[in-house]
């Protein structure tokens, strides 16, 4: 089994408007592979991978326990991000979050941004063949992930 470094920050973004100020809290967790934040006001979390990794089952368990921490179990938007360089995700990482996300229902909905031809057939790949539960969908740009990511939301919310 291999060693993983966690590192959990708290961070408090501000925002100052015309005699008013708003605080948004986001919590991070950072391990080797991935940088999770968590925004608990806009009820999104942000999976930012690094690049050139393999993702194998150890650090799937991980990256799913560190999920479900950092949330407190909440059902959260996923925006799932990687820089410039290829992920890759073997068989059984794959399928083990995918039933990780039917068995704790912590993920409304999973946006997958990625401008890299690789990425973009992977992330396919795992919509296609692992299933997981939630609605998913590819994009080149987190502007239309995010809009794409509160439409489900607000129309959740208004059913």
């Amino acid at each position: 089994m291999r060693s993983y470094t966690t590192h959990l920050h708290y961070h408090t973004l501000t925002g100052l408007t015309f005699m008013n100020s708003n605080i948004e809290k986001v919590l991070t967790v950072e391990l080797d592979f991935v940088k999770l934040n968590y925004t608990a006001s806009s009820n999104l979390l942000e999976l930012e991978y690094n690049s050139n990794v393999i993702i194998e089952l150890d650090h799937a368990i991980l990256l799913v326990e560190n999920i479900l921490s950092l949330t407190n179990g909440f059902s959260v938007l996923s925006l799932i991000t990687s820089s410039d360089g290829f992920v890759s995700m073997d068989t059984e990482a794959k399928h083990y979050i995918a039933s990780a996300q039917r068995e704790h229902k912590y993920c409304v909905a999973s946006a997958f941004v990625t401008t890299v031809l690789a990425n973009r057939i992977a992330a396919r790949f795992f919509i296609k063949f692992c299933r997981p539960p939630q609605p998913c969908k590819i994009f080149k740009n987190r502007e239309g992930a995010l809009s794409w990511l509160y439409e489900l939301e607000n129309k959740k919310l208004n059913h």
